[in-house]
């Protein structure tokens, strides 16, 4: 005669089959669908803040006659001014997403950067400077603003979330009417800024370039 299983003891087991079962099925949907889903949401998390660092411009780039004084709001001391050429050129620059407010730890360090201006009379790589007057050859953030209202932008040189710098480039040569120009602007860790352009036929005090870039007008 076999023993039976006593009511409580039966139910118990059944009960530990159950929720064995339970476990493994979780297990199996945790490692199959929920932590790959969240491993490419984590990816694609950390890629969007890779991107969102990239400095774009804003707006279109103000051209200079090569003048002595102040060319838009930096002082030059420039001993052989020549109004009928070009003598610098500004640009103003953002990081390409205002979402980087969530992450205030990004930023893109300009200390850090390369500027180098190519032209008919060769390729030139610029150190920045912060003296004033500003002399040939150099560049140098003219100024820093804040993007949102009522919020400006900090001391420092990193170019951070819902801030915009202005970059003023200043090359050794001056460039006569219709010559060809490029800038390019190459920061750490992320897309390098280019621009391509031509001095106007008719070279006046400031001139305003719609950015044609990387490819055009060239």
């Amino acid at each position: 005669m076999r023993n039976r299983i006593p009511a409580d003891e039966g139910t118990l087991a059944l009960y530990g089959i159950i929720l064995l079962t339970i476990i493994l099925v979780t297990l199996a949907a945790f490692t199959l669908v929920v932590y790959p889903s969240f491993a490419s949401g984590a990816s694609s998390y950390s890629s969007f803040l890779g991107t969102t660092d990239n400095p774009v411009l804003v707006g279109s780039v103000n051209g200079y006659a090569d003048n002595a004084g102040v060319l838009g709001n930096i002082p030059v001391e420039n001993p052989s001014p020549d109004s009928q050429r070009l003598g610098a050129v500004q640009m103003t620059i953002r990081l390409d997403s205002v979402n980087l407010i969530l992450d205030k730890s990004s930023g893109v360090n300009l200390d850090l950067c390369t500027v180098t201006f190519v032209s008919p009379f060769g390729r030139e790589q610029l150190r920045m400077v912060s003296d004033r007057p500003m002399q040939k050859p150099g560049w140098t953030i003219a100024s820093k603003t804040g993007t949102l209202p009522y919020q400006s932008a900090d001391a420092d040189n990193i170019l951070e979330p819902n801030e915009q710098f202005s970059l003023f480039v200043y090359p050794s040569p001056s460039l006569p009417p219709l010559s060809w120009f490029r800038v390019f602007v190459d920061f750490p860790n992320s897309k390098e800024i280019q621009i391509n352009n031509v001095v106007p036929s008719t070279v006046t005090p400031v001139m305003n370039f719609k950015y044609a870039g990387p490819h055009g007008p060239l």
